[in-house]
């Protein structure tokens, strides 16, 4: 059975830790997408957007690089907390 995008951004934002994080069901250039913000630092906010890929849904950085798929919503919502948690940030400098 096909996942539409909506359904499967639901399924990630599920996922993701409500103590830590806000997550918000937005559009983001005419494409479903979530917003997520660290609760610990307003900066740390992103958008993932989801596009149907054959029989997947990919959730992508609003800057277009992969986070992952719906076959492995777990896996996408750990990046996403990964990256926008301030405290474990790998793309934050020590």
């Amino acid at each position: 059975m096909r996942i539409t995008p909506k359904e499967a951004l639901k399924g990630l934002g599920e996922l993701i830790d409500k103590d830590r994080f806000s997550v918000r069901l937005v559009e983001y250039r005419q494409r479903p997408a979530i917003r997520v913000t660290s609760l610990n630092s307003c900066s740390m906010t992103d958008t993932i957007v989801a596009e149907p890929r054959g029989e997947l849904v990919v959730f992508c950085w609003s800057w277009g690089d992969l986070v992952g798929t719906s076959s492995d919503l777990r896996r996408a919502a750990e990046i996403v907390m990964r990256v926008l948690d301030i405290e474990e940030s790998p793309i934050l400098p020590r």
